[in-house]
């Protein structure tokens, strides 16, 4: 017997997938088609420490659906998507998500953003064999985790990448020491520490310190960064926070009257950032984000600027929530099943090379590639 399988590979923004667990076993609950539309739900923060990443977030999401549902949806079928705030809590958000499941019935779960919250989410799901994937979740630990019955994918590069960029830059810049502020989490201090291990390749990280998300203050943790730097020296800080905490520690640190010189990592990249910083705090701050420029995002960032009026440019992983929706749906018509083993199995193929070449804007020219696939 031939096996004849044409793959599509998304290459809008360079996406990869990667699977944290495997399923051990077939769950025959799932009927193959549905007579309605079909249910995603979607987990992501419109309030709390990262509720500056909702709704940019959801838009992109939103704009992949209007894309899906105008080319026939699947199997004929829209996509339907149940919406629920996380809170930027991992509890809260865990316990959406067994609602999501056991209630509204849905076949797979976009979400979520911050890395703790993710990872609770998927601790909680891994019972039900319901297929997780993030736009912006990168803690390292999410693909390393050895969980059974737990599958859970992203589209965004883990923190590995992002610590290697920011350590070579701070070497390439002649930075021989540094120290590294950070929150106390799961995103956090995976961060750090690999900032930390790489760093050392090019010089020493005098001190690291950790915080707490969620303070009205953090001039203790500014004073133990700083307060055994030299009056003439300005150290070099790496800041690993959210929006909110980021901005108080910065307010904080103008209030201290230390000098440094500041990188921020990804989780900043947001206009919150800079208003509970204050414009003027922010100054001379340098940031760090994914970002694919090539011609692709461009045709990415007309459209979401024509669907939003915003600039994507400004917000932290939108296109990756496009692309974590546009596979979702291409998994989907793949399997030919809503069962989530076989989706999940689904997204391996349709994300992975070689294959034929599917890019931003092409789902209806994806889509009629996966219908003419046959395995026999």
């Amino acid at each position: 017997m031939k096996i004849t399988v044409n793959k599509i590979l998304l290459l809008a923004f360079a996406a990869a997938i990667f699977v944290s667990g495997c399923s051990t076993t077939e769950d025959d609950n799932f009927d193959n088609k549905t007579d309605s539309g079909i249910k995603i739900g979607v987990i992501l923060p419109f309030s709390g420490e990262c509720g500056a990443f909702g709704s940019p977030a959801m838009e992109a999401i939103q704009m992949a659906v209007e894309e899906i549902n105008d080319a026939g949806g699947i199997w004929g079928k829209p996509l339907e998507l149940i919406v629920v705030d996380s809170r930027s809590d991992p509890f809260e958000a865990s316990l959406e998500a067994k609602r999501l499941i056991l209630e509204d019935s849905v076949v797979a779960i976009l979400g979520a953003e911050a890395s703790p919250v993710s990872i609770e989410i998927r601790n909680m799901i891994s019972e039900y064999n319901i297929i997780q994937i993030s736009g912006a979740s990168c803690a390292y630990q999410l693909t390393t985790d050895d969980l059974i019955d737990s599958i859970f994918y992203r589209t965004v590069l883990s923190d590995y990448y992002e610590a290697r960029i920011i350590a070579d830059k701070l070497a390439e810049w002649g930075d021989s020491t540094i120290r590294i502020l950070y929150v106390d989490d799961d995103y956090g201090t995976g961060m750090a520490e690999r900032i930390k291990n790489r760093f050392e390749f090019y010089g020493m990280v005098d001190k690291m310190v950790a915080f707490e998300p969620d303070k009205m203050s953090y001039a203790e943790q500014i004073e133990s960064l700083f307060a055994d730097v030299s009056p003439q020296d300005t150290p070099r800080v790496v800041l690993v926070a959210y929006p909110r905490c980021g901005g108080q520690i910065i307010r904080d640190w103008r209030a201290s009257g230390y000098p440094a010189r500041w990188i921020a990592a990804d989780a900043l990249k947001a206009q919150e950032f800079i208003e509970y910083a204050g414009a003027e705090n922010v100054e001379g701050i340098y940031g760090v984000s994914p970002y694919n420029g090539d011609l692709s995002y461009e045709y990415f960032r007309d459209a979401y600027e024509s669907f939003t009026g915003d600039d994507s440019r400004r917000h932290r992983c939108v296109e990756n929530w496009y692309d974590a929706t546009i596979l979702l749906a291409y998994a989907i018509l793949y399997a030919d099943t809503l069962d989530p083993k076989m989706i999940g199995r689904a997204l391996q193929i349709v994300s992975s090379p070689p294959g034929t070449t599917v890019t931003f804007g092409q789902f209806d020219y994806g889509k009629s590639i996966v219908e003419q696939t046959t395995v026999v």
